[in-house]
């Protein structure tokens, strides 16, 4: 009987004091270059086998990014902001190597095939909509504009 009261006693201090409040700690460096390294490249060649591509992501999401509302619906985690997934991870960098020459150079997009030209249209218009309904082009739009800094309901030109 005192062995079972003194197994008990020792179990009631254990859960007593695993109980702390032990704030953030940041792991030893050794444990920190295991996660934080930079993650290889996908590749892909082209059939012709001229051209490689290298495709490059983030390792993790921010502690911010995880921490943002998002909704649950059968199963996906979807960012009400975007209406996206948002556990995805996108390629945000792409390089292209030209297998005759060797040289490794950022592609470019000419007609806007990786931007959604629709939503951002709508949010020119909603950000830089002027009380009398014209609508005034940012400056960083400028060089592309012709010199068109306002589009208002009465210009001819547009």
């Amino acid at each position: 009987m005192k062995n079972i009261l003194s197994l008990l006693l020792l179990l009631s201090t254990t859960i007593v004091f695993s109980q702390e409040n032990i704030p953030y700690q940041k792991p030893s460096s050794e444990i920190l270059e295991l996660v934080e390294f930079d993650r290889p490249p996908a590749v892909i060649y082209d059939d012709d086998k001229n051209y490689l591509v290298f495709l490059y992501r983030d390792n993790y999401k921010s502690i911010e990014e995880l921490s943002n509302k998002e909704l649950r619906l059968a199963g996906l985690r979807i960012n009400p902001k975007t209406n996206i997934g948002s556990r995805v991870n996108y390629y945000n960098n792409m390089r292209i190597k030209n297998f005759d020459s060797g040289e490794i150079y950022f592609p470019h997009t000419l007609n806007g095939s990786s931007l959604a030209i629709g939503r951002l249209l709508i949010a020119i218009i909603e950000n830089y909509q002027n009380e009398d309904g014209t609508i005034e082009i940012p400056s960083v739009l400028h060089k592309y504009t012709n010199g068109l800094n306002i589009i208002s309901n009465n210009d001819k030109n547009i």
